[in-house]
């Protein structure tokens, strides 16, 4: 795979190099004031005293303070939100597991409803089971304290 360069080298730069009649020697003209030479020289900061700036560093302790002070109240800004948002899912996830629970309870009762219908109680019950006759009722003699009797 060929490089951008290779590419450029290529199409366009091997172009121009072709069309030129010294064939790729190019003269840079001298630059200004190029023979400049630089002269360093050695400085004793020894006897220099640093100044203290208050100004600076009540800036900075007022920075250090304000921007965790800031996260902080934003953090707790967003706290309610997202401990609502959470409870919310979680009620939904019970709403849920009610409605299947709810479900269970249906069908379980559908299935105790119909085994104690009495097609069903004389079908379980076989030969030992005998439906009392109307007159075999005996009703219990009310209490001493009722206010309605029989008569």
């Amino acid at each position: 795979m060929a490089t951008f360069a290779g590419i450029w080298e290529w199409f366009i730069a091997g172009k121009a190099v072709a069309a030129h009649p010294a064939h790729g020697e190019f003269r840079v003209r001298p630059l200004p004031k190029e023979d400049i030479h630089l002269f360093v020289k050695d400085f004793d900061n020894s006897r220099v005293a640093r100044l203290v700036d208050t100004s600076d560093r009540m800036a900075t302790f007022g920075v250090a303070t304000t921007v965790p002070l800031v996260a902080l109240l934003f953090i707790a800004l967003l706290l309610p939100g997202g401990y609502n948002l959470l409870a919310s899912r979680r009620i939904d996830q019970l709403q849920k597991e009610r409605e299947v629970l709810v479900n269970q309870i249906r069908g379980l009762k559908a299935e105790y409803s119909a085994l104690v219908s009495p097609r069903n109680l004389d079908e379980w019950a076989g030969n030992q089971y005998e439906t009392p006759k109307a007159q075999a009722v005996v009703y219990a003699p009310p209490s001493k304290d009722a206010q309605a009797k029989l008569q």
